[in-house]
């Protein structure tokens, strides 16, 4: 990986997701992985990635409560955050806290 090259960080708890994000993604970017919440929160504050893909649908901590708590950490301000979901999966209709109104 070269200085200028930009990281992305996908979390999602299926293996296969992430597998097909990193085919696509790794000849323009490096990408990393993180299979949950937590491990999501940890390498967000370690690295500051440049763009995070994130899973809504996760056990213990899903894409909803990552993105609130990246958004509320003072020391993580310097990006916009934002959520995808599975189509039909949006429980909060487009007005959740990674819609771009917050």
């Amino acid at each position: 990986m070269s200085e200028s090259e930009q990281t992305v960080l996908v979390v999602d708890d299926e293996s296969l997701n992430i597998d097909l994000i990193e085919a696509i993604l790794s000849a323009e970017c490096n990408v990393v992985s993180a299979a949950n919440g937590g491990e999501a929160l940890d390498f967000a504050a370690a690295e500051n990635p440049d763009l995070i893909l994130l899973d809504i649908m996760m056990p213990a901590m899903d894409g909803y409560e990552v993105c609130q708590r990246l958004k509320s950490d003072p020391l993580d301000q310097r990006h916009s955050r934002g959520l995808s979901h599975r189509a039909g999966q949006d429980r909060a209709g487009g007005q959740g806290p990674g819609d771009g109104r917050h």
